[in-house]
């Protein structure tokens, strides 16, 4: 299961941690001002967790981190009779002071951006819904009805080629109990780590009954191996990688007239043409040598092939890869 660097529904305990530690370092700017007579706004925000230069996200580990940033703020409102501080004593007192909290987590993971924010009331005796807009490069989706304690998501497909460091700008807008409270900020999108193996590259046949080669080298046959699916053979068969290694099963549904391929750990090649193939009648399957892959007159890229009526034999020739 994928899990955050930072988990969203531990925001309060992790903000404060890590105010405690940006702040001696000067890295995290808090304020609290007082705005009209009556509301109290704090604010703080938390940089990226991770570089986009120095990190990335690692798809090799069972347990993915990725880096969000994260920010809160908070904003009270009230008189209670003391003068339209929420701060004085009189209007705590008298429970008239209601606190609200907005906090959110933004962060990319191999193919999205996703904002998440959660809305609270941390103080008073109000049960006032919320509206939240989510703007994701010009993406926006408003949410109404929002009661307190709930976490809302907004999240876009990250665009083709995206790279590390594109900028993804983001705005969070939060109206109810109050005045309102915005987010507008910017986040540099972490790439994924390279893969830490070296692609190997194979053709590969399916099927156990091995292809003849009775053709002279003199007439242009060069004797290489190739094997053939018999659909009246094994229920289930081998996939043969060099001739000799066995890299996966093929199997027939008869009922689907449908051929099935299994590479296992292995997988196709990035090519709209890597899998070629013949079918061959009961008595036409040639004996010469193996049949030409690049002037097959069937060619895709998909695991599953549907069977011709009449046809009992497949030579299905395959451009297979592994990392190793």
């Amino acid at each position: 299961m994928k899990q955050l660097f930072v988990r969203i529904s531990r925001f309060k305990e992790l903000g404060v941690l890590m105010i405690a530690l940006l702040f001696s370092c000067n890295q995290v700017e808090t304020f609290e001002m007082q705005q009209e007579s009556d509301q109290v706004f704090s604010s703080m925000a938390v940089p990226n967790t991770g570089d986009c230069i120095e990190n990335c996200i690692d798809l090799s580990v069972e347990d993915v981190m990725y880096y969000p940033i994260s920010g809160v703020q908070t904003q009270s409102t009230g008189n209670g009779g003391g003068g339209g501080n929420p701060n004085n004593v009189k209007a705590k007192e008298n429970g008239n002071t209601n606190t609200k909290e907005v906090s959110f987590s933004a962060y990319n993971t191999e193919n999205e951006f996703i904002v998440e924010v959660m809305y609270e009331i941390t103080e008073g005796n109000s049960n006032a819904k919320a509206t939240i807009t989510i703007n994701i490069d010009g993406d926006e989706v408003e949410l109404d009805e929002v009661a307190s304690g709930s976490t809302m998501m907004h999240s876009i497909a990250l665009p083709e080629g995206w790279e590390a460091c594109d900028l993804i700008d983001f705005s969070i807008l939060q109206e109810g109990l109050g005045s309102e409270i915005t987010f507008n900020e910017s986040y540099s999108l972490i790439g994924v780590c390279p893969d830490e193996c070296e692609i190997r590259t194979a053709s590969a046949y399916v099927g156990d009954l091995l292809g003849e080669n009775d053709g002279e080298p003199s007439k242009g046959f060069n004797n290489a191996w190739w094997y053939v699916f018999d659909i009246e053979g094994g229920e289930e068969q081998n996939v043969y990688a060099n001739k000799d290694e066995i890299i996966g099963t093929v199997t027939y549904d008869e009922l689907e007239g449908t051929i099935t391929i299994d590479l296992g750990d292995w997988g196709l090649q990035d090519d709209e043409e890597s899998v070629k193939w013949y079918s061959y009648e009961t008595g036409e399957l040639p004996d010469a040598g193996r049949p030409t892959p690049g002037q097959a007159p069937n060619k895709s890229n998909s695991l599953v092939i549907d069977t011709v009526e009449g046809a009992r034999y497949y030579a299905v020739h395959l451009d297979v890869e592994i990392c190793e």
